[in-house]
């Protein structure tokens, strides 16, 4: 049950008391935030919808640079990066969300730029440049946007063309000797009056550098954890009519750099073979008890121990890397006909990657992973939409496809032990029919309505050699290596009609609003959404790096109904806003993510989430912006199974779920005043993390303690609006955490994510309109 201590209730009684000591007087008032969750421009406090909405100009302010960076003033969201920052990615929307770092897989909280669904987890880290705003949707989301998602999703809006020449350089020098440069131009092509032009057009662009801040011990490599990225987009928009608009988009990005690290710690199995912990400095690992002379004291399987405490060094004998390229394509068509508006959005997105890492983080050779990648998706949605009298109506039908050709390699040869290739080719076919219904029955109340069938279709092939050829003389089948081995095969010759997912479902939304008074909004919800079934990943199925079976490889979809009631205010002369929602969620099959041995699996558990956010903005002087948030969660999931590493006995119990904090709390307060050449802004923002783990099995050595991240600026503009000056300073108290967590006892260490320490820099921005 969600239990809520007396320090978690005194940040919600402090948004209480800040309310109440407004003044009724206060002159200044809120900016009005239009969001398009319901796909038409409306204000975010008219929506029944738990939703936190970023402008341009807030995105700027708080530095946000990062599609992950988002989370910092978002309650209740959180991210996975399981290969580190920079590369996979995955959000978790009250505590729905996806840790398995499979390339082929997708998230449960959906990702879309300018209404263009993104399914390829590498294609999902992207910096931020050039935005209108950003939107985030909690709860299911299917009967509007063109892919059922069940967690809830995140929309990322571009600065579209306009009608006015217009243009911004921005440019940031930090430490690390980070160089970032971003900007824009845009306006009218060949004509002169809004009414004389064929076409309106955008370019943008962005390149970032910075070394490596995961310093490396060993010579002739390069830090960890670079960036050194470029992206542009271009946009051209045609008017044929004043009821048709047609608009051209394309981009481009590529990473080519020094990729994240691990940083190393030894772990063990304590006498029940299930629970993980920290190998003490005396311990011999019984684990690695059989590995002769590899092994001792404190170490892990082979035979090494990170000792110098740095969170930020290490001792890899392989330097990560990541070459990663995003392209796309998309044509998006508005016109009438009559009353009715129409809708088309065409897209292409390609996604190629290209990954390795040192494994085991030692200076041993021992375990080095190279993960290819090529994606390759189509979506077409297509949309009518009208009002008459007091009613509203959606329609849609959306199709999408997907071509994924991935795998691993897992080479342990540096050791004499295998070297496991996997190839993995993954088709979908999902097409989908959906709409929803608002009708204002009196002048208060609102019932909405929503429907979506999904008809999907999923074709999964995948076989693993050991190209080394030692796993079948290791377990006893041959006499001899026997190169090119084939160790793991999951094809329609092998597993027959287990190689295929045939899903036809349909989900629901049924919304009551209540508009109390013109300030004050309260909604109830009851939705349901489907994340459609998959496949796991396998290196080996005969015993020496993992177990995987035939049987094991298909999973279900899972089902989550949501249930919540929130409320939206508008208080003090238009100067506060106080949004807050509960929600209890019902998962059925809910799609646990585990690591067995050095093998991901998922398996279908029951799971149910309850929680409430609340967040406030407030300008009760013309010169003051506050911000606060908070949110608390009890995310749990049943019948987790884990087996002992000794015994095989296994065990049953309720888990907490990955990447959901018992609690957060995020604020930011902004003070500006004028000066004789401009004005000055101070600005200092906060988020507060409760615990939380990072493994389904919730061991001690996959939890995070709370932590507190602050960050601070001081900035300066000029009269006229051209120049801006920021020094800013992230992770002002240099706060050591995890990101992620990846055991791997089974050999004696685990992985772990480290957040990147403190930073500081300044930015110069240059506005031309």
């Amino acid at each position: 049950m969600l239990y809520l201590s007396k320090k978690s209730y005194l940040p919600l009684i402090a948004l209480s008391v800040f309310a109440m000591v407004l003044s009724d007087n206060a002159f200044a008032q809120l900016e009005e935030i239009l969001v398009t969750a319901r796909k038409r421009e409306q204000s975010v406090q008219d929506v029944g919808i738990s939703i936190t909405s970023f402008t341009a100009e807030q995105l700027k302010d708080l530095g946000l640079v990062h599609q992950t960076d988002i989370v910092n003033q978002t309650p209740n969201l959180n991210y996975v990066t399981p290969f580190g920052d920079g590369n996979n990615s995955a959000f978790t929307l009250r505590g729905v969300g996806l840790n398995d770092f499979s390339e082929h897989n997708e998230s449960p909280t959906a990702v879309y730029i300018d209404q263009v669904y993104q399914a390829a987890l590498a294609g999902l880290n992207f910096q931020l440049y050039d935005l209108e705003r950003v939107e985030i949707l909690r709860g299911p989301q299917g009967t509007l946007y063109g892919r059922n998602t069940s967690g809830g999703l995140t929309q990322f809006v571009t600065k579209k063309p306009t009608e006015e020449f217009e243009a911004y350089l921005e440019a940031t020098a930090g430490e690390f000797s980070q160089i970032r440069v971003e900007g824009a131009a845009g306006g009218p092509l060949g004509g002169t009056g809004s009414s004389q032009l064929p076409a309106l057009w955008r370019i943008s662009f962005l390149s970032h550098e910075h070394d490596g801040y995961h310093k490396t011990r060993t010579a002739g490599l390069q830090d960890s954890n670079s960036t050194d990225v470029w992206a542009m987009r271009g946009q051209l928009l045609f008017t044929p009519s004043d009821d048709l608009e047609i608009l051209l988009s394309g981009h481009y990005s590529k990473a080519d750099q020094v990729s994240a690290a691990y940083e190393h710690t030894s772990t063990m199995f304590l006498a029940d073979g299930i629970t993980e912990v920290l190998t003490a400095a005396n311990t011999v690992n019984p684990t690695c008890a059989g590995v002769a002379g590899l092994t001792g004291p404190g170490q892990d399987c082979f035979g090494y121990r990170d000792t110098d405490g740095d969170p930020w060094t290490h001792d890899n004998d392989r330097e990560p890397f990541l070459e990663l390229e995003n392209q796309g394509l998309t044509l998006a068509i508005d016109g009438a006909w009559g009353d009715i508006d129409l809708t088309s959005i065409t897209a292409f997105v390609n996604v190629d990657k290209w990954f390795g890492e040192d494994t085991d983080l030692g200076p041993v050779p021992a375990i080095a992973v190279s993960n290819p990648v090529d994606s390759k998706q189509f979506t077409q949605e297509l949309r009518a939409s009208s009002e008459f009298g007091e009613s509203r109506w959606t329609l849609g039908l959306y199709y999408f496809t997907r071509d994924i050709n991935t795998g691993s390699r897992t080479d342990v040869s540096g050791i004499d032990l295998v070297n496991d290739n996997t190839v993995t080719k993954y088709n979908t076919d999902s097409i989908a029919a959906f709409g929803q219904y608002e009708w204002n029955f009196s002048d208060a109340w609102t019932l909405i309505l929503g429907g979506r069938f999904t008809s999907e279709v999923q074709k999964f092939y995948e076989v693993a050699v050991d190209d080394l050829g030692n796993t079948p003389f290791f377990v006893g089948l041959t006499d001899a290596p026997s190169p090119g081995y084939e160790i793991f095969n999951f094809s329609k010759a092998t597993a027959g009609a287990l190689t295929e997912h045939d899903l036809d479902v349909f989900d629901f939304r049924v919304e009551l609003d209540w508009q109390a008074t013109d300030n004050i909004l309260a909604y109830g919800t009851i939705a349901q959404g489907t994340k459609a079934p998959g496949f796991n990943f396998a290196i080996d199925g005969l015993g020496v790096l993992g177990s995987s079976t035939i049987a094991q490889t298909p999973y279900d979809e899972e089902t989550l109904t949501s249930f919540e009631l929130g409320l939206k205010t508008l208080l003090f002369n238009d100067t506060t806003v106080v949004n807050a929602a509960v929600f209890y969620y019902d998962y059925e099959d809910f799609q646990a993510f585990s690591f067995e041995g050095i093998t991901n699996v998922i398996s279908n558990k029951p799971a149910e989430v309850f929680g409430l956010e609340a967040e406030l903005q407030s300008r009760p002087i013309e010169n003051l912006y506050i911000r606060l948030g908070a949110s608390l969660l009890d995310a749990t999931a049943d019948n987790v199974i884990s087996s002992s590493f000794f015994t095989g006995a296994e065990t049953s119990r309720e888990r907490d779920l990955v990447g959901a904090p018992e609690y957060e709390f995020n604020g930011v307060i902004r003070y500006t005043w004028p000066i004789a050449i401009g004005g000055i802004s101070l600005q200092g923002d906060f988020r507060a993390v409760g615990k939380q783990y990072f493994d389904i099995a919730n061991n001690p050595i996959a939890h995070e303690d709370s932590y507190i991240v602050a960050n601070a600026s001081i900035g300066w503009e000029s009269d006229d609006g051209r120049y801006e000056l920021i020094g800013w300073v992230n992770n002002l108290t240099d706060e050591d955490y995890r990101t992620y967590v990846i055991p791997v006892t089974s050999l004696g260490f685990t992985q772990n994510m480290i957040a990147p320490p403190r930073w500081y820099g300044v930015t110069l921005r240059i506005n031309w309109n």
